[in-house]
């Protein structure tokens, strides 16, 4: 049987992680035997570079900003190296390059389930307003800021409010001081435009779900968030049955044409009831492991579609399933990180093998 190498991105397992380590912990569940996983990240201290235990292969690709071109160049490198079959990008600012380069990955025997570019901009933090609009999702009053004096002069959003990167990042204001503070923190570190949001009071909510080819849906998880970080990110939930949910999840992938994986986050409003939609993300979220231990292992039917393989739909999911999210250390030799600075890679069952003979 010829091995499955999968190579998935976004390895910062903070406290605003990314998806990639849940995601390739999906895949071991229930991998096919001789499956190799390979993380792909921009930075060398990316915590999750170092889980040894979950890794085979760790290669540094460059940042987003650097470009497709760039991408394209490091990833022809790598599959000499690795012979990828599938990648699976999991950082939204990853995924428009990943897109553009479909047609280009694919003649190199690299498979990936992602929509076009073109529908990835659609549900864009930019573009979302007017997306929800178009096909009669509620969503908060919403304006995208290009420079300070937009939200000083603005009169239609108000206060509280939250204040967005680009791609990710997210905070409440409640005064036109505290807007100050977080503009220039979100600028230095996302660039502009950035996204100014109506605050809505209420109980927040997640849908994961996955799409073939043709956007019919194979499956999807709704949970509720109990506990929140600082920056908005689910610290503990439950999975939960909401059909006006997972209705709404069938209804974006209609309306996107999406294919491949999709997060939308929700917020049911206190005092009508009213369910608003916050972000429409195109990947998988981190929480992602929640949705396979409650019976539905999308990241490996993604896997499986990528390849071209037919995968039955689900249907159903356990309830009441909880998450808590904890934090903990790796501890590696210095060695491990010297490897993947100088020479962009580390190959985990060599490394182990040097270091146990040397």
């Amino acid at each position: 049987m010829k091995r499955l190498n999968i190579a998935v991105t976004g390895l910062n397992a903070t406290n605003n992680p990314a998806p990639g380590l849940n995601i390739m912990r999906s895949i071991r569940k229930e991998q096919p035997p001789g499956t190799r996983l390979i993380g792909l990240t921009f930075d060398t201290l990316a915590t999750g570079a170092y889980e040894s235990s979950l890794l085979d292969e760790v290669y540094i690709v460059p940042y987003p900003a650097e470009g497709e071109d760039a991408l394209l160049s490091r990833l022809v490198e790598i599959n000499k190296a690795a012979r990828l079959d599938v990648i699976i990008p999991s950082i939204d600012a990853e995924v428009n390059l990943y897109s553009s380069l479909k047609t280009e990955l694919r003649k190199l025997g690299i498979h990936m389930l992602i929509p076009d570019r073109a529908k990835v901009q659609f549900r864009s933090k930019q573009s979302l307003y007017d997306f929800c609009k178009r096909n009669n999702f509620d969503t908060p009053r919403t304006r995208i800021v290009y420079e300070f004096s937009d939200i000083e002069h603005d009169k239609t959003i108000g206060y509280p409010s939250v204040l967005k990167g680009s791609f990710t990042d997210a905070h409440k204001v409640d005064t036109l001081e505290e807007a100050s503070i977080f503009f220039d923190r979100l600028t230095k570190e996302w660039g502009l435009p950035l996204v100014w949001q109506q605050f809505i009071l209420g109980e927040e909510y997640d849908v994961v779900a996955l799409a073939d080819e043709k956007s019919n849906v194979i499956g999807k998880v709704v949970m509720k968030k109990f506990a929140l970080t600082e920056k908005g990110k689910a610290w503990s939930a439950v999975t939960i049955g909401d059909k006006n949910i997972l209705d709404m999840a069938d209804a974006a992938i209609k309306a996107l044409g999406w294919a491949g994986p999709l997060e939308v986050e929700l917020i049911k409003e206190a005092s009508s009831g009213t369910l608003y939609v916050l972000e429409i993300n195109p990947r998988f979220p981190t929480w992602i492991y929640l949705a396979v231990e409650a019976g539905q292992n999308l990241p490996l039917a993604a896997v499986n579609l990528a390849l071209g393989k037919k995968v039955k739909p689900f249907h159903s999911y356990e309830l009441g399933k909880l998450f808590v999210r904890s934090m903990g250390e790796n501890i590696c030799d210095f060695n491990a990180l010297c490897n993947l600075t100088v020479r962009g890679n580390l190959i985990y069952h060599n490394y182990k093998k040097r270091r146990n003979n040397p």
